[in-house]
């Protein structure tokens, strides 16, 4: 995994690109934690995913949450439609579309188009 972080106006954009695995989890919350107390708007770019799994998945939900906590933005600015097939692998989506999740704005919502 490899991230930049670039600041635009009151945006930060978080570009994530390669493989995020289990071995990525620990590094990916704490450059998101470091953005946590630094932006209040973050926008979190997955064009160039290769590979994701359900850790850092999980790690892009709780960030969505914290963010959502301290009343700060925390979105997806694109994705990629590997992504989208192991969200569905994962149970994110059913046939009809987007499953409801406990947060009020979901980071993933509007990947399963």
């Amino acid at each position: 995994m490899e991230y930049t972080l670039e600041q635009e106006d009151n945006t930060c954009v978080l570009t994530l690109e390669g493989e995020l695995g289990i071995q990525n989890a620990g590094e990916l919350k704490i450059a998101i934690s470091g953005i946590l107390d630094t932006c209040p708007r973050v926008e979190v770019n997955l064009a160039h995913i290769s590979q994701i799994d359900l850790s850092c998945i999980q790690v892009l939900c709780a960030a969505n949450r914290s963010f959502e906590k301290n009343k700060k933005i925390f979105k997806k600015k694109s994705g990629n439609r590997k992504i989208r097939d192991r969200l569905i692998q994962l149970g994110f989506f059913d046939n009809k579309g987007y499953t409801e999740g406990p947060c009020v704005t979901c980071f993933w919502k509007g990947e399963e188009k």
